[in-house]
């Protein structure tokens, strides 16, 4: 199964009005792009920002003729490859060709905007791994057997490798919610949607237990299951910049809760020029089955 952007992370378009300071409201250009080693070139989002008070539209945020590109870089960031990308609408844009990602390089997106505006941005593609033994197709969820997969590890120049793991159900309907989750949406009124694509958050290389081969041993716990039925388990081994702009929403959200607003630390966007992801990973996927007891 090959996993796309949009089936492991949705990180800043449905909610980028929410990560900065809307009593002192500045727009700003922003893009967002996640590159999968191994997988096709994806598309790029370009996109402003509205104030929290306007009316949310696609036409009215997209921007759509500006000039975008991705480059391969080589190991002293001198540009070797330029690929070229075509608006579609609402400000996406794709590639013009179709393109591999690589691994283990770095890759930087240019966005020549109207007006005259540059906005910047590199990513380091983490290295790929593999699935070596697949977790079981069905489970009885919450019951003695573990959901368990084996993998190789990714690599990543000067750190440890950084894992962000989703569990994304195929049917998410409210009478296929687990007792948890079902909890929350009848009794604090949460929404479904919230948990189609659930986390288990940031996890370092570290924290697993390895087997004789020195592959990694994941166990996916069951908090993670908010549904009952199929799951696709994405592991994706981060870049630099979804990982601090993970840890930096995470870090925000959570100050709301104790400081003042002025006190909130800035989402770290790791962008010149405007604001956004230009993020890239590593990803494997493995499906199963949770059943009810």
């Amino acid at each position: 199964m090959n996993p796309t952007a949009s089936c492991i992370l949705v990180l800043f378009l449905v909610s980028g009005c929410e990560l900065y300071n809307q009593e002192q409201y500045q727009e700003y250009y922003a893009v967002e792009a996640y590159l999968i080693a191994g997988h096709q070139m994806p598309s790029v989002w370009v996109t402003k920002t509205t104030s929290i008070d306007d009316f949310f539209y696609w036409d009215s945020v997209g921007v759509s003729n500006a000039n975008v590109q991705v480059r391969l870089l080589s190991n002293d960031h001198a540009v070797s490859e330029s690929y070229g990308f075509m608006h579609g609408n609402h400000g996406k844009y794709y590639p013009a060709d179709s393109v591999i990602v690589k691994s283990n390089r770095w890759y930087q997106l240019k966005v020549d905007l109207p007006g005259g505006d540059v906005i910047v941005a590199e990513t380091f593609v983490p290295g790929t791994f593999k699935t070596v033994k697949q977790p079981k197709p069905a489970y009885l969820y919450q019951g003695e057997v573990p959901i368990e997969i084996v993998s190789t590890r990714s690599s990543f120049p000067g750190r440890q490798t950084y894992y962000y793991i989703t569990v994304n159900a195929e049917n998410p309907v409210e009478n296929k919610l687990t007792p948890f989750y079902r909890d929350l949406v009848n009794r604090n009124g949460e929404f479904i949607k919230a948990y189609i694509k659930n986390t288990i958050g940031i996890t370092n290389e570290e924290s697993y237990q390895t087997n004789k081969d020195g592959n990694i041993i994941i166990r996916v716990p069951w908090a993670a299951i908010a549904f009952y039925g199929q799951n696709d388990i994405v592991i994706n081994a981060i870049d630099d910049n979804i990982y601090d702009f993970l840890r930096s929403q995470n870090g925000q959200r959570d100050a709301r809760l104790s400081v003042s607003l002025g006190e909130i630390q800035n989402i770290r966007y790791n962008v010149d020029g405007g604001i956004g992801i230009f993020g890239s990973m590593a990803s494997v996927v493995s499906r199963v089955e949770i059943k009810k007891p």
